[in-house]
């Protein structure tokens, strides 16, 4: 099957190594098509939409953000907890950010069960994270007191 150049160029990051150099030696003599099986062709599909679906993911999680530190500057304390709620819900992006905010405003409401829940999540999340680990001790302390 034969691809435009032009669309290679527009997801040349999730083209496989091969069809890359091709297109390149395609590029070279002033072609405007290159030959890729029909496997290679599946790959940069799938790769592309997995990329695709990772920008709006990205983006999705830093317009929350934006706006869930701009409700908190404005003292909107509840709503801001329902935009990072929203950031950290299953298949979200994997950022810190709306978690550790979660974490300081259910403190802040001395809402243990819930700062406990965020905890959680962002252990499962970023299992690495030692942070994460040390907070739930600190949480599970105030809970049994």
């Amino acid at each position: 099957m034969k691809i435009a150049i032009k669309q290679i160029d527009k997801m040349i990051s999730c083209v496989p190594e091969e069809v890359f150099w091709r297109s390149q030696d395609a590029l070279w003599n002033d072609e405007k098509y290159v030959e890729v099986s029909e496997q290679e062709y599946r790959t940069m599909m799938e790769r592309y939409k997995k990329k695709q679906l990772d920008e709006r993911r990205l983006s999705e999680c830093v317009e929350l953000n934006n706006k869930g530190i701009e409700l908190e500057k404005n003292g909107e304390a509840d709503a801001a907890i329902e935009v990072y709620e929203k950031n950290i819900k299953p298949g979200c992006w994997p950022a810190r950010h709306s978690f550790d905010r979660l974490l300081v405003l259910y403190r802040k409401r001395k809402d243990y069960t819930n700062e406990l829940r965020v905890c959680k999540a962002a252990i499962e999340l970023f299992d690495g994270e030692v942070k994460y680990k040390e907070r739930m001790v600190k949480i599970n302390k105030r809970i049994n007191k």
